[in-house]
């Protein structure tokens, strides 16, 4: 899958991509418009040390994935309450979807929320209006 086959899910096509790596294997396993929530925050203590990390809600949007790819299945697992949680890598790419710009590592992401998904069967894409991660540990690289 290349980010140019989402022209025909019907999105529009951005000049850049946030590409979703499942298990930090290298391989793109979804590409969205958007994503929302890499940012992490940590609680206000006055007079100590740095409070504890808040957990960080990712929102990643207008997405395109292989049907029988690894996204959707763990996705399906996860709507039978069998979570099981990941390590992932959002990298945000140019319009190419090729050169990293800058890259958040997820640590035990877990799917919290699945909105709207469309599976084309004669090109074995799927199409993600919303798909909401959970994370405790968020970190940034930028390339």
């Amino acid at each position: 899958m290349a980010p140019t086959e989402f022209a025909t899910s019907g999105h529009s096509v951005p000049n850049h991509w946030f590409r979703l790596d499942l298990g930090g294997h290298g391989r793109a396993d979804g590409f969205f418009a958007s994503a929302l929530g890499l940012a992490f925050d940590a609680e206000d203590v006055r007079y100590r040390a740095p409070g504890r990390r808040r957990s960080a809600t990712i929102s990643l949007r207008k997405g395109v994935a292989p049907k029988d790819g690894p996204l959707f299945s763990w996705l399906h697992e996860a709507s039978r309450n069998r979570v099981e949680r990941k390590d992932c890598r959002v990298s945000l790419t140019d319009g190419s979807g090729e050169t990293l710009l800058a890259t958040w590592t997820i640590t035990d992401a877990v799917p919290v929320r699945l909105g709207r998904r469309d599976v084309d069967d004669a090109t074995g894409e799927g199409t993600i209006e919303d798909l909401m991660l959970v994370t405790d540990r968020l970190a940034v690289e930028f390339h």
